[in-house]
């Protein structure tokens, strides 16, 4: 229970508390006391509240007491909730029993030498940055705790251009031949269906019949990484290989296969696939199943599809992000200037 009232010119809050002495604090404007308010009961409610002394708030809150918190209130509504959250509980144990306002930019600094000594990529290193920074964005202006964030003023670091792999018509023809001679039909629907639609892997993996519209041909995606739900038109290709497939049981995934599996069967696929190519330019090498994601998007721009297009498409919120997964396919761009000459 609390109260704000007015006395003169100032305005007091009042926290009462069960079994324990109330909180009290008055404030010069009536919008300046409702912000503390709010902001105490958050740490009251989980269980961050420290009490104020006349020089400073008393911040004993540890590393991972704040991630505990963290964790389940905020992190786990995210796509990226499991990344997320296996980096903080890695910092956790680097930081056992040090307190959250004890760590500096010096701690920053060493841990971000770390990673990159032990060859963790640049993307890897900034998400760490990343969610450290929105950990402490919470702590201070959501529980009110009055410390600094150690990652303003890091700088991120600089992350490589994306990734130019384009898989031709033929080179996909020989990866699917390989897949249905081999006994793997399974993961050559599923390769028709990453370059068909541009879905991730976990995306495909995720698809269930009752969010298959074949009517209108598209399907649902519940869970994205990015955490928002998207449709996602289907080709007359896409939409042939899920009706083989379809199930009446609405309820079952599309495809029944962990991604651990899938992993390995591409991989295999691939290297036997590069060892049948001949020519020069091998574009099995250093094919990832990612590529395909790559490739789906490239051709829908090779389509005359606009930026805008492709990204409801693929799901990505900022053209900048699009950009490193869109490569036109340079016959098209030279098809298209010549017919704007002509």
């Amino acid at each position: 229970m609390a109260s704000i009232t007015q006395r003169n010119n100032a305005f007091r809050v009042r926290i009462y508390r069960k079994d324990q002495k109330s909180i009290a604090k008055s404030f010069v404007s009536e919008p300046a006391a409702a912000e503390w308010l709010k902001k105490t009961q958050a740490q009251l409610e989980l269980g961050l509240y420290q009490e104020e002394t006349k020089n400073h708030v008393n911040l004993r809150v540890t590393f991972r007491e704040a991630i505990e918190k963290y964790i389940p209130a905020h992190s786990i509504h995210k796509g990226n909730h499991k990344t997320e959250a296996g980096i903080l509980s890695i910092l956790a144990n680097r930081w056992e029993g040090k307190n959250l306002s004890a760590i500096s930019k010096q701690d920053i600094v060493l841990l971000k030498d770390d990673l990159l000594a032990k060859g963790r990529a640049a993307s890897t290193v900034n998400h760490y940055l990343n969610a450290l920074s929105q950990l402490y964005q919470i702590a201070s202006n959501e529980w009110g705790l009055k410390l600094s964030n150690p990652i303003v003023g890091i700088k991120r670091m600089s992350e490589p251009q994306g990734r130019m792999k384009r898989l031709s018509i033929e080179a996909e023809s020989t990866l699917l031949s390989y897949c249905n001679l081999n006994g793997f039909d399974y993961l050559a629907n599923i390769i028709v269906i990453a370059i068909e639609t541009g879905m991730r892997s976990g995306e495909i993996l995720s698809m269930r019949w009752e969010d298959v519209d074949f009517a209108n041909r598209r399907v649902l995606l519940r869970h994205t990484k990015n955490g928002d739900s998207r449709q996602v038109p289907l080709t007359n290709r896409a939409k042939q290989i899920l009706e083989q497939l379809s199930s009446k049981e609405t309820d079952e995934l599309v495809f029944e296969h962990c991604r651990w599996a899938i992993r390995r069967h591409f991989a295999k696929a691939v290297k036997q696939s590069a060892k049948s190519h001949k020519g020069a330019q091998n574009p099995f090498i250093g094919l990832r199943f990612h590529d395909l994601r790559h490739e789906a998007l490239s051709r829908l721009s090779d389509k005359g599809l606009n930026v805008i297009e492709i990204a409801h498409i693929s799901g990505h919120r900022t053209l900048t992000m699009l950009r490193r997964y869109t490569h036109p396919c340079h016959q098209t761009l030279l098809q298209k200037l010549d017919r704007e000459f002509v």
